[in-house]
């Protein structure tokens, strides 16, 4: 089944992808998500951040955004990401001060420049 671009081999291919990168979530003792910061040259990109649908919509991805931001600032350094259309993640970016810079057939790519 294909949703957004989904695939089976797709999702396996990018929970691979930057591995070194990927940081537990944690509540306590329980595992709760995957988010993966990749330190590139001229940015911060969010190439990951999942977290288990039990855990959604309890305020977790957006204080995980606020620290990323908040490392942003320090460094003037400015964070990247993409972002499926239509889904309720690209609120949360919205919020946070992201803007679209890139679109294609099935999502976004956003930018958040230091201020």
């Amino acid at each position: 089944m294909t949703t957004y671009g989904w695939s089976d081999t797709g999702e396996r291919n990018k929970a691979a992808d930057e591995l070194n990168h990927a940081r537990i979530v944690m509540i306590g003792e329980k595992e709760i998500g995957v988010i993966k910061i990749v330190p590139r040259e001229q940015e911060f990109h969010l190439h990951q951040m999942q977290i288990l649908p039990e855990f959604q919509k309890k305020g977790i991805g957006e204080t995980l955004v606020r620290e990323l931001i908040i490392l942003s600032e320090k460094t003037f350094i400015p964070i990247t990401l993409y972002v499926i259309k239509n889904t309720p993640a690209k609120r949360l970016y919205d919020r946070s001060g992201f803007i679209v810079t890139d679109e294609y057939q099935h999502h976004f790519r956003m930018c958040r420049f230091p201020k």
